[in-house]
């Protein structure tokens, strides 16, 4: 039943008194903390309240809270790795170390063309360790970056770039040779007489193709009078091909150029303008 005199019990009695408590004893109430919010110590009165609705309204990045702040550490100078390393977005000027920026373009870039440019394009070895093993040689001091597993990243998008960029050039070249200068030289400019001089240009063997010669006279059939054809591979549009490859390696020290002919520059001249 009830017990007597229930009703005059207090309504702030504490009710962990008693043979109910599982906590142990309560600690002593203090008066002093009777104006103080429940969620901690502050003098806003509705700042709990604010704080509770932001927590429930915010979201994306607003949303998480992070104490901890991050410096990025590494034991190479000038550089910082990203938080997460995208291939596309890797470039010389953002994620190489400041000391290794100015050789790379200068020196790194035309020894890799000129490398690549003494090889036929078919037979290319594009592998990763020859490119790391190749950087190596040439830039030990720079292992510590180039041993990391971002630094070995970066070096072969960036190596990357470089034969893309230069393959790409080559034929870019060879078109606006050709849109500027050989397209003018026609007796006639019109899309059919072009479309047909290409056609002829490139029928028969490689031989008989007058792009490939300095001096291109075709056979007339009616006077019997033979073809002309003198300096092989000298026309103009495959010089300024193989002139751009040149060029890019052209910057390097005496000492750091190779003697072997740049044949494989030469073929991807030919080739772009066959193409």
């Amino acid at each position: 039943g009830l017990v007597p005199g229930w009703e005059k019990r207090a309504s702030h009695e504490d009710f962990s008194d008693g043979d109910d408590d599982v906590n142990g004893p309560s600690a002593p109430h203090n008066d002093d903390d009777d104006d103080e919010s429940v969620r901690g110590i502050s003098d806003n009165e509705g700042e709990h309240e604010e704080r509770a609705g932001l927590s429930e309204n915010a979201k994306g990045p607003a949303a998480r809270q992070s104490l901890a702040i991050v410096k990025p550490t590494t034991s190479v100078p000038g550089y910082v790795p990203p938080e997460t390393l995208k291939k596309a977005l890797i470039r010389v000027n953002k994620h190489l170390p400041l000391d290794l920026r100015q050789p790379f373009v200068e020196v790194f870039t035309p020894l890799l063309i000129q490398l690549y440019g003494t090889e036929q394009p078919w037979s290319f070895d594009l592998s990763s360790d020859r490119i790391m093993e190749f950087f190596h040689r040439h830039f030990a001091s720079h292992h510590p970056f180039s041993s990391t597993t971002d630094g070995r990243k970066i070096i072969l998008k960036l190596a990357e770039d470089v034969l893309t960029t230069w393959r790409n050039k080559i034929g870019q070249v060879t078109i606006d040779y050709m849109e500027n200068t050989l397209i003018c030289e026609l007796d006639d400019s019109s899309p059919e007489y072009i479309s047909a001089w290409c056609h002829w240009a490139l029928s028969g063997s490689f031989k008989c193709r007058p792009f490939y010669y300095r001096t291109f006279i075709d056979a007339d059939d009616i006077t019997g009078q033979a073809a002309v054809k003198t300096n092989i591979f000298c026309h103009p549009i495959i010089a300024c091909a193989l002139g751009h490859h040149l060029g890019r390696i052209n910057i390097l020290p005496d000492h750091l150029k190779e003697e072997t002919w740049p044949t494989g520059a030469l073929i991807m001249a030919v080739q772009s303008v066959s193409a």
